[in-house]
């Protein structure tokens, strides 16, 4: 009897040990969920730089192995839901600063990112607007979310006594 005793007891002991593995909450971190959402669409996925939340939507910029900055759109209420923008190749700069756009019309969202590799530039404008500025180890990443669909916009680096060192006009 006391052999079914410990046997029952290690059948016990094995079912709430299995149960407490899949009731436990998701141990990763918000940032290592939005890594594995990114690097299952972006193979060439290799870090975040910043992330920024927009109810309801998360902004997830991220170097990838070509050395350019990518963006990726993720739906807050949704994880399985994410759009991948593409990226911005740093060696396609103009004075040390490169810009592009990531526009869904689907999800009514426009936002504006690029790379700066230009120490002197300390200001950026989207059609007078000021955008964000990241600085990290090898570069910055700036970027600016808009409500509206990017029909006409003007870009503006500056230093930091207001010169501008890169302007150009956008139309689409």
């Amino acid at each position: 009897m006391n052999r079914k005793r410990r046997i029952y007891a290690l059948a016990v002991i094995g079912l709430l040990i299995i149960a407490a593995l899949i009731l436990l909450p998701d141990a990763s971190t918000p940032e290592e969920k939005i890594e594995q959402a990114i690097s299952s669409r972006d193979d060439s996925f290799v870090k975040l730089i910043h992330v920024e939340t927009n109810e309801p939507y998360t902004y997830a910029f991220y170097r990838n192995q070509k050395q350019s900055a990518g963006l990726a759109l993720l739906h807050v209420k949704n994880d399985d839901e994410i759009h991948v923008f593409g990226s911005i190749p740093t060696h396609q700069s103009s004075n040390g600063f490169s810009y592009g756009t990531g526009e869904s019309q689907q999800l009514d969202q426009y936002v504006m990112y690029g790379l700066i590799t230009n120490p002197q530039i300390s200001r950026v404008d989207v059609s007078g607007e000021k955008a964000a500025l990241v600085p990290g180890e090898l570069d910055t990443l700036w970027y600016y979310i808009s409500s509206q669909p990017f029909t006409s916009a003007e870009i503006t680096a500056e230093n930091q006594s207001g010169q501008v060192i890169f302007q150009k006009q956008l139309y689409k």
